[in-house]
């Protein structure tokens, strides 16, 4: 039974076998947004329901990457999704919004990892250092970018 709920939470944290693809990352961050647009139509129905469901999912996430990190650690693409979540927390999505911030996303999250950990080697990192090298630039990238296009917004109006 406890291996079955394991299994599910790496296909979780891995997509299935999307993990696996080249451009698996990228299709995993992309696969946000609609899930993004679902939540804000329950935002202006249920504010209290999105922020539930919201939090939720990125704990979801968070299990299934730590449970997945021992014996998947290359296929894990989620933390792309739970940074896209973050980047545009309460954001309202446009066209435009939306290309700017995965750029930018994508940009942060490219340049963290250099800046905050070019002297940690991976494998010699614990599980629990390693989930943190995984996600944290992921979720740094997605407050940067939340935090810019909140300013840009703000500015804007």
């Amino acid at each position: 039974m406890i291996e079955k709920i394991k299994n599910y939470f790496i296909k979780i944290a891995t997509l299935d076998s999307l993990g696996n693809w080249f451009f698996g990352g990228i299709i995993s961050a992309l696969l946000a947004i609609p899930f993004l647009y679902i939540l804000q139509f329950l935002y202006s129905k249920f504010p209290y329901i999105f922020h539930s469901i919201w939090l939720g999912v990125v704990l979801l996430c968070l299990i299934s990457i730590y449970l997945a990190l021992k014996e998947f650690k290359s296929s894990i693409v989620l933390h792309k999704f739970i940074g896209v979540m973050i980047a545009f927390y309460c954001v309202p999505l446009t066209l435009k919004i939306i290309c700017s911030g995965i750029v930018l996303f994508y940009l942060w999250d490219f340049l963290i990892p250099m800046i905050i950990f070019k002297s940690y080697d991976s494998d010699e990192l614990g599980r629990i250092k390693q989930m943190f090298y995984l996600i944290i630039p992921s979720i740094a990238a997605g407050f940067i970018v939340n935090i810019f296009l909140q300013f840009v917004l703000w500015i804007a109006h």
